[in-house]
């Protein structure tokens, strides 16, 4: 048994000054850039009990680099926490351990702003946007990090709310955001429409009837089977469905009721890392007509790529972290 250098514990506050949009997408594009197998990012687990849920993803980097974990759990005071566990494939060490509700919240809107990048490329659109919410705001923040947004509309069931929204976009980000009162009229005719959204019921806030004419729409609200956001004319519309994971198609609402309804799903789907792989190499899915749908549940490779790059900006200022932990290494028992 030997000790271990310092296990880095890293809070939410010491995360939050670490990490913003441009280190996360950096990581993801770096991350999704090298061959994804399902060795490297096995199925989410999920625990359920009375009222309360424990969900991991577990990732070893493709390039060698890190693997780790994330855990987080709902309980029945309908609250939720994270923490991602992080160790250096090198050595075995863990090396940090740190909130993660900051990843989990950066992490989302950084791959789907990596994901547009990759379909329309690096240039500014018109974006409609459904949800005036954490998820929406944070994609729009991912978005203009990439200077990808020339002018946005919002919509939400709350007049107030969608009008704080477009507000606080003009204002922290620079940008001409308008509220609308009707969800269509931010969709119709915008080339990227994104829904963050978690509608009442799980009746579907994002409609095909509304996309003539719009080239990519981003959704990341359904990421449970009774969980819903898109109809299944958005699914049935779509050329191309890009997924962060193939568990999209079996545990996320809106692909199941696609599915059931009898809609043909496999023969349209390209894997994020496949997406981000073939526009380095030949343009990939830029050259696609008709529409792109980027579906999202999270994956595990999201989560340790985006602590990783935290991890290593906190190695390189000795006071971001707090007191380090103390584990130990031990060699495996011969058998």
């Amino acid at each position: 048994m030997t000790g271990l250098p310092a296990c880095l514990f890293l809070s939410d506050e010491a995360v939050g000054q670490l990490l913003d949009y441009p280190l996360a997408i950096d990581a993801l594009r770096r991350a999704y850039s090298h061959p994804i197998s399902g060795a490297h990012v096995p199925p989410r687990l999920v625990a359920r009990g009375q009222g309360v849920w424990l969900r991991g993803h577990g990732a070893v980097l493709p390039d060698g680099s890190y693997m780790g974990a994330k855990l987080f759990g709902f309980g029945r005071g309908k609250q939720v926490s994270y923490m991602v566990a992080l160790w250096s494939q090198a050595t075995g060490h863990l090396v940090a351990v740190m909130d993660a509700h900051r990843i989990t919240v950066v992490r989302t809107a950084a791959t789907s702003a990596l994901a547009v990048e990759t379909v329309l490329g690096r240039r500014a659109v018109h974006v409609g946007i459904i949800g005036s919410g954490k998820e929406a705001y944070n994609h729009l923040q991912a978005l203009c990090a990439l200077g990808l947004v020339e002018r946005a509309w919002v919509y939400s069931p709350t007049r107030e709310r969608r009008q704080a929204f477009a507000r606080r976009a003009q204002d922290e980000l620079g940008i001409d955001c308008e509220a609308v009162d009707r969800p269509e009229e931010a969709v119709r005719g915008r080339e990227l429409v994104v829904a963050a959204t978690r509608p009442y019921g799980e009746e579907p806030s994002l409609l095909g009837a509304w996309l003539d004419g719009v080239r990519m729409a981003v959704s990341i609200g359904s990421t449970l089977p009774e969980q819903r956001e898109t109809d299944v004319d958005v699914i049935r519309r779509a050329a191309r469905i890009v997924v962060d994971s193939e568990e999209v198609l079996s545990d996320t609402g809106d692909l199941l009721a696609a599915l059931k309804a009898g809609v043909e799903v496999q023969g349209r789907v390209v894997t994020l890392n496949r997406a981000v792989m073939d526009s380095r190499a030949s343009g990939g899915l830029s050259r696609t007509d008709g529409l792109v749908l980027y579906k999202s549940c999270g994956s595990g490779v999201q989560d340790i790529a985006v602590a990783a790059s935290v991890y290593e900006r906190a190695a390189r200022d000795p006071g971001a972290a707090g007191p380090p932990l103390p584990f130990v290494v031990v060699e495996p028992q011969a058998r």
